[in-house]
């Protein structure tokens, strides 16, 4: 598909991910009540797409390269998850191993 779209609609990718043939695909849970699953991994401009709840299981399919601060949690890296043939990114903070 192919078309236009106005430029401000589009957000600003400003992040570096490793890329899926980098990354083994390792199982992880979320470590909270009602996660917030994103479209991009920043608060701000990632809307939120589904949620997750404490100990549900999430595939890991990338992370950023980067670490990040968000809130009341230590910095962390961004990691685009898989659960339940949905996709999206959630904060390090809130998932365990």
């Amino acid at each position: 598909m192919t078309g236009w779209v106005f430029g401000k609609l589009i957000g600003q990718q400003n992040y570096n991910t490793s890329t899926l043939k980098d990354w083994d695909g390792e199982i992880h849970f979320i470590n909270a009540n009602s996660v917030n699953i994103r479209s991009e991994p920043d608060v701000d401009i990632g809307r939120v797409k589904f949620q997750l709840n404490k100990n549900e299981v999430v595939e890991i399919l990338a992370k950023t390269t980067s670490k990040y601060s968000v809130a009341n949690y230590e910095t962390d890296y961004w990691y685009y998850i898989k659960a339940e043939e949905r996709t999206g990114w959630v904060f390090g903070g809130l998932i365990k191993t």
